[in-house]
């Protein structure tokens, strides 16, 4: 190691009006293996239980940050950012989601002790949809330039996630005085930062190990799930990175990169499809049992996401139950690929594709269709 010196490390917790969210969130991070860390936690004027819980922790990791007046959430985490005093810092965690790996400092440090110039360290994120966790099992490299992943950012942008980022002091002004300027109407603040901070690094090492889930639950009112219920809200939050990155990439002469832009567009556009009909599950579920009879009937979901969980959360509620999801890339307890599928006998079974996109759809019938006529194949949606 080129350093034998145990660096202190800051982690930037925001919270409003969360308290019962909060204390797990706390501790959570204070169960982080690496010691030499500060948690500095942003309290926007809650009007809760909020200080009693920050608190009731008797420990000197914790910085207490409450403000006098409700700033919103980016001024309150912008106002948080400036106690850091750390080499390195995770920029946010949410209240409402967790750090769940005990050792992602300790294994980051690591890594940055080992090479003097590497600028971030980044670790998978897990998304928690209604108390079910799906993982995205992206194949990544132990390591990158910034380059390499704003060239292909369309294909990465999901999976960079700031709560799953450690970072060099060093990169905290790209958060006190960035680049772009930031608009509370958009969620899509963090990334034009992540891409304005890739622009920047020189070496990022990738950790394989999921220590962060977003968790995302629909009777919790937060600004993602209320931009998800527009499609003119998702437009405009979709436009606003290239708005605000590409007047930047002409002035540093990088124009060579705008074109990548025309991907990104199309997967969001893609997303933005599938938000609209999730706003309609409840009608789309409704009508998927009145057109067919499913009860006591062998059925596989196939895909484990958002779209197949919510639906098996449906069917449980109507009393009837799946075998099993079938999902080629994800994996889990109740999860068999469609190649354990065909092993097991499976006649007369119902197979409901559960996606709203389009491409995903048609690549599972183009699989489903090479095989002779064993199951029923239904889909949420009219092609």
């Amino acid at each position: 190691m080129t350093n034998t010196k145990s660096p202190k490390v800051s982690i930037v917790l925001v919270t409003y009006n969360r308290a019962n969210e909060l204390k797990e969130a706390i501790e959570q991070v204070l169960k982080q293996t690496y010691e030499n860390i500060e948690l500095l936690i942003g309290d926007d004027c809650s009007s809760d239980n909020t200080q009693e819980v920050i608190k009731s922790f008797n420990t000197n990791k914790i910085k207490n940050i409450r403000h006098e007046k409700n700033q919103g959430f980016f001024d309150n985490w912008q106002a948080t950012l400036k106690y850091i005093n750390s080499d390195y810092f995770i920029p946010i965690i949410c209240d409402d989601d967790r750090l769940v790996d005990p050792n992602f400092i300790k294994d980051s440090i690591c890594l940055f002790m080992q090479e003097d110039d590497i600028d971030m360290v980044f670790a998978r994120v897990g998304t928690v949809i209604n108390k079910k966790l799906t993982l995205q099992e992206h194949e990544f490299k132990n390591e990158y330039t910034g380059m390499q992943l704003v060239k292909d950012f369309y294909l990465y942008q999901k999976h960079l996630c700031l709560s799953t980022m450690i970072l060099k002091k060093k990169y905290l002004d790209f958060f006190l005085n960035p680049n772009f300027k930031w608009d509370s109407s958009i969620v899509s603040n963090d990334q034009v930062l992540i891409y304005d901070i890739l622009l920047h690094c020189k070496k990022i090492k990738f950790l394989n190990k999921v220590v962060y889930h977003w968790i995302r639950e629909e009777n919790i009112e937060t600004f993602s799930n209320s931009i998800q219920s527009s499609v003119y809200a998702q437009l405009k939050n979709t436009t606003s990175l290239v708005e605000h990155v590409i007047p930047y990439l002409k002035e540093k002469n990088l124009e060579h990169l705008i074109n990548s832009f025309d991907k990104y567009f199309l997967n969001h556009f893609e997303q933005m499809e599938m938000n609209y009909y999730l706003n309609l599950n409840q009608e789309i579920f409704e009508k998927l049992i009145s057109e067919n009879e499913l009860k006591n009937k062998k059925i596989y979901i196939y895909g484990f996401g958002e779209v197949g969980i919510k639906l098996n959360d449906f069917l449980i509620s109507k009393d009837i139950f799946i075998c099993n999801f079938i999902d080629d890339i994800r994996k889990g307890e109740d999860i068999i690929t469609f190649s354990d599928y065909l092993k097991n006998e499976n006649e007369d079974s119902i197979i409901i594709i559960a996606s709203y996109k389009r491409k995903i759809i048609h690549n599972i019938y183009k699989k489903l269709i090479q095989i002779p006529n064993k199951f029923k194949i239904l889909e949420l949606i009219d092609n």
